[in-house]
This record gives C-alpha cells, structure tokens and sequence, in this order.
C-alpha cells in the first residue's frame, strides 16, 4: 500500500504480482486494479478488479459486462449496486470512493464530510489515497483535510 500512496504504481504493480504468486488474495487485486486505474490502463485494471470478485463468481459477468458498456465508471456503477443489492452497509468514505472513482466529486465531498461528521474510519488516508487525486484542488476537500489535520 506504501507504494500506492507514494504514487509510485508501478513498484505497487511489481510487488503486487509477486506477493500475488506466492499467496492469491483481495486485497493485491484490488490494489492492482487501482494502480493501473490511476496509470489510466483500464483494461489491466478491470482484469485485476474483476479477479478480486473471484469468490462471487456470479457477479462477475455482470461486472464485466458493465465494464464493457460504461468502462470503469460503468464498472464501478455496477458494483455500488450489486453491493447495495446484496444489502452491505456502505460507509461514507467508502461512498466517497465511489464517487471519486465515477467522477462525481461534488457527490464524493459530501460523503467525506458526512464521513467526518460520524467519525468513520478510513479518513485517515485522505491525504494520500490516490483515487481522492481528483479532489485536491476544490477547496471544500482542503478544508477537510484542515479539520482533520492532515
């Protein structure tokens, strides 16, 4: 993760594949579908997120398919409603995730103010979490970071 949030994606992507080899796991296809989101390689980044819902193989056509017809912004449409579908709580900056990831940043500032109003975890790595990238100009995201101290 270090790597991720250093903004160094591709040291992120070697030391992903290789701890890949060695222990299969979510969380490193994840993190490698954001690293090559962020390197703007969508192709790369969905197989790498489409492998994360390798253990809810019924999803992922429909992932797949979204992604094909919306590109990631579809891919991730697809996956805040099959979450939703599947009743998960979503915690505001996880909804801020998604609206970082789909373009919607007034959406994403409202959820990570909401998220700072509940004291919800994960706000932590607002300065840092690359999917926020977006973000870091508007004002109402830097007088977050304020509040926060970061």
């Amino acid at each position: 993760m270090g790597f991720v949030f250093a903004r160094r994606f591709d040291d992120a992507i070697d030391h992903a594949k290789r701890t890949l080899l060695v222990s299969p796991a979510y969380g490193r296809c994840y993190w490698l579908g954001q690293c090559y989101e962020q390197k703007g390689l969508p192709d790369q980044a969905i197989h790498y997120y489409l492998q994360t819902w390798s253990g809810i193989p019924e999803e992922v056509p429909l992932r797949r398919a979204a992604y094909q017809e919306g590109g990631l912004r579809g891919y991730w449409q697809e996956d805040e409603r099959l979450r939703r579908r599947r009743e998960e709580k979503i915690d505001p900056v996880f909804q801020a995730m998604y609206h970082a990831h789909t373009g919607e940043n007034n959406k994403a500032i409202e959820q990570l103010q909401l998220a700072y109003q509940q004291h919800v975890d994960g706000l932590q790595f607002l300065r840092v979490e690359p999917v926020y990238d977006r973000l870091r100009s508007d004002r109402r995201f830097k007088e977050l970071l304020t509040r926060l101290g970061l």
